[in-house]
């Protein structure tokens, strides 16, 4: 049977994780977690109760959303319809491509040791993402179209609605600021970046109010490592995404060879 103290203690942690997502692991309501067996015991009862799953790093400690292990503190299909988001989603079409925006950008942050180094030091432009995202999509399109649109019912992806909305949009608004909308294509990027923003797991350089740049946050990395190598939807989406990237290289390669 758990002490009344150690269980009140994890009721504490809990609430304080509710409110941040995650804690540094010498934050005052961590300590009675690091220190004693029941109050671990007790924070994961709870969060299997609330449907959601603590995940502990040497850095910090971390409240997940269940199902599919989202890497946020709210899983997405509640962001969907949540007051707090409602602005960033006005129907699944929206939601799948800002989806979209944020496997791009993971898929940068993974790419390579190296490339991850780049990420840390030199940040993910928005227009470097939304570069990505239309020539991800026209892959995905080309490739829909050559299968009959086997390739979307086989992978799960409403590639023809995406890539409309996409293409049929502006791609900003001349000397306006960038603010999260379904307007133009770097308003989406920021409608996916402010989500990852509001979590605390990346900042936004904002120098320039039409460039910003995104640098991911150690605690991104920490839900990365721990959460996403065991989705499998993830993994194939992120497969699918590697491939649209290579082909564009390897056609610019081909350009450059014949130009």
């Amino acid at each position: 049977m758990l002490h009344e103290k150690n269980f009140e203690s994890a009721i504490h942690l809990y609430g304080e994780l509710l409110k941040h997502g995650f804690l540094p692991m010498n934050n005052k309501w961590v300590q009675p977690y690091k220190e004693e067996e029941e109050v671990r015991i007790a924070l994961k009862r709870l969060a299997r109760l609330w449907r959601t799953t603590i995940i502990d790093t040497s850095d910090h400690i971390h409240l997940v959303a269940e199902p599919e292990g989202c890497i946020f503190a709210t899983s997405l299909s509640e962001m969907k319809n949540s007051r707090r988001y409602a602005k960033s989603f006005d129907d699944r079409i929206d939601f799948y491509i800002i989806c979209t925006i944020i496997n791009t950008l993971f898929s940068e942050i993974e790419s390579s040791y190296n490339g991850k180094l780049s990420v840390e030091t030199e940040g993910i432009g928005y227009y470097q993402l939304e570069s990505m995202v239309t020539e991800i999509l026209n892959d995905w399109k080309q490739i829909d179209d050559g299968t009959k649109e086997e390739f979307s019912k086989e992978f799960g992806i409403a590639v023809k609605k995406m890539h409309a909305k996409w293409n049929n949009m502006q791609y900003f608004r001349p000397n306006k600021k960038i603010t999260a909308n379904q307007r133009t294509r770097l308003g989406y990027v920021q409608s996916a970046m402010s989500l990852l923003e509001s979590e605390g797991l990346i900042y936004i350089s904002k120098t320039h109010k039409t460039s910003y740049i995104v640098f991911p946050k150690p605690q991104l990395y920490e839900r990365m490592e721990k959460i996403l190598p065991e989705l499998e939807r993830y993994q194939v989406i992120q497969v699918l995404i590697r491939e649209a990237k290579a082909k564009t290289i390897e056609d610019e390669k081909n350009d450059e060879e014949t130009a």
